[in-house]
């Protein structure tokens, strides 16, 4: 390892992003027909489809997993609420986030390794799904209202806990992460920890 870091911020996935869809003010990527691309529309206020996402954990897959030590994941997991034809759900938040879980373990899950009897190699010493650690935080779209983060313990709290990143706060942490949305990570064991605080 190479003493790597990686920030992965502000994915926004979109599932209603429609290819060629509308960028214009209220249209938000989701009807109409316009300059939408496969890929995205940059300078638009639309949010990013499952097209990049994919792309992107592909490309990250493909140069850089083999070279990072710990993954820092800032948040915003989640599309905007900008659309008032499609509101967003406490279901759509927790499975954007929980889809990301996801991709993060196609490219960083031991079961992606195979050291010829059928187990993850280079395994010892790490529990949990993942070779590195990751290290999420809250975004100010990974909750529902956006922007509102009530004293926990809470509902976002205990789903994130038990259900979206229980692969991924640490055991000894759990307990604080449930009061608080707060934990730590010893990143790189004896040398550094990465503190994810709820700045909620």
């Amino acid at each position: 390892m190479s003493d790597t870091l990686v920030p992965i911020a502000d994915i926004h996935p979109d599932p209603f992003y429609d290819a060629y869809s509308s960028t214009e003010t209220g249209s938000f990527c989701h009807r109409g027909h316009g300059a939408a691309g496969y890929y995205g529309a940059e300078t638009s206020d639309c949010d990013s489809p499952l097209t990049l996402v994919n792309a992107t954990f592909s490309w990250i897959a493909e140069h850089l997993a083999d070279d990072i030590d710990f993954v820092i994941w800032t948040g915003d997991s989640a599309r905007h609420d900008n659309d008032e034809e499609i509101p967003r759900t406490e279901a759509q938040v927790l499975g954007q986030n929980r889809m990301l879980v996801n991709k993060f373990k196609e490219v960083f899950g031991w079961e992606n390794e195979d050291d010829g009897g059928g187990r993850g190699g280079g395994r010892e010493g790490r529990a949990g799904p993942f070779k590195i650690p990751i290290v999420p935080t809250f975004g100010n779209n990974d909750i529902l209202p956006h922007n509102i983060f009530v004293k926990g313990p809470n509902r976002w709290t205990k789903n994130y806990l038990t259900d979206v990143w229980r692969d991924i706060v640490p055991e000894a942490q759990k307990h604080a992460f449930e009061r608080g949305g707060w934990f730590f990570v010893e990143v790189i064991p004896n040398k550094l920890a990465v503190f994810s605080l709820n700045t909620m």
